[in-house]
């Protein structure tokens, strides 16, 4: 078995969930969604939640039996040596732990039984499977609704070009804003401009989870669509209505890198922020295609 920590919001469990699948691939196991760290979240003001029951991924959520913690799980890593050899079964005897945001080819060569803690956040640990994984980010649990049906055909009869704000939390939380940062109007500005080089008639569909400022400060001669729609649980739509748009500026978030990467259109531009971590002491060199222009 593969047994996968899932932790912070749907970009960050669906980096998280492919690995866990390239893995259960590779040894024909199953894999096992540890969602107890949602049971215990004092550090952040954003309550996060097992969210990939909107997918109808290939994994089950881990019994906490099974799991058999003696102690909670703080935020950013759960101490799991004391368990390693009580023989407790069918608990993993190998655990793997991220070391920083690098990719690490190691991770890949884990043996079966194994359990993984970390954020996984580079295309490397899964581009070798990338029709099972857009195969599995497709299928939903639930249809779409009328508006978004409506939405994305409409993306496809247009230059459309999605465009991420992130703000919320990366504005309101001292400590996330510290280590996160966010995407100045300079950027977007930029973007817009290196896209416009290249396709004629964009239209924009801008998705933020702050649209009255998206809509007072990110501006375009060409025309803009504001998505405000898609809350809470139906969240995961707009990361459809991402991936359907020809081309995609993304913020500094999971969430829009996923709208990119699920895109199939082979002359996509994608833009992304060259700075995606305000601490600076991060190293994202792994974390962004390198066929996407970084500003």
């Amino acid at each position: 078995m593969i047994v996968l920590q899932l932790t912070g919001g749907l970009g960050n469990q669906m980096f998280q969930y492919a690995l866990g699948r390239v893995l259960s691939l590779k040894h024909n196991s199953e894999l096992l969604f540890d969602i107890s760290s949602f049971d215990y979240q004092p550090y952040t003001d954003t309550k996060r939640a097992f969210e990939l029951a909107v997918y109808k991924v290939r994994g089950t959520i881990a019994k906490k039996s099974m799991l058999n913690r003696r102690e909670r799980p703080n935020r950013y890593k759960i101490i799991l040596n004391q368990y390693l050899h009580l023989g407790l079964n069918p608990y993993p005897k190998n655990y793997v732990k991220e070391n920083g945001h690098e990719f690490h080819l190691e991770v890949l060569k884990s043996p079966d039984n194994t359990y993984l803690s970390g954020f996984w956040q580079s295309e490397n640990y899964f581009r070798d499977i990338r029709n099972t994984i857009i195969d599995d980010f497709s299928k939903r649990a639930s249809p779409i609704s009328s508006r978004n049906a409506e939405l994305k055909s409409d993306m496809t009869k247009s230059e459309s070009v999605s465009l991420h704000v992130r703000r919320t939390d990366y504005v309101t939380n001292p400590n996330a804003n510290a280590f996160h940062g966010i995407c100045d109007i300079a950027y977007y500005q930029r973007a817009m401009k290196h896209v416009e080089k290249a396709v004629k008639k964009p239209v924009y569909y801008v998705f933020s989870d702050d649209p009255d400022w998206a809509k007072e400060n990110i501006k375009s001669k060409h025309k803009m669509i504001y998505i405000s729609h898609n809350h809470g649980r139906d969240a995961h739509e707009d990361i459809r209505l991402m991936s359907t748009c020809r081309h995609n500026i993304i913020a500094n978030s999971s969430f829009s890198w996923w709208g990119a990467w699920l895109n199939q259109n082979p002359q996509k531009i994608v833009m992304s922020p060259k700075t995606w971590f305000k601490d600076r002491s991060v190293n994202t060199k792994d974390m962004i295609p390198t066929e996407w222009v970084r500003l």
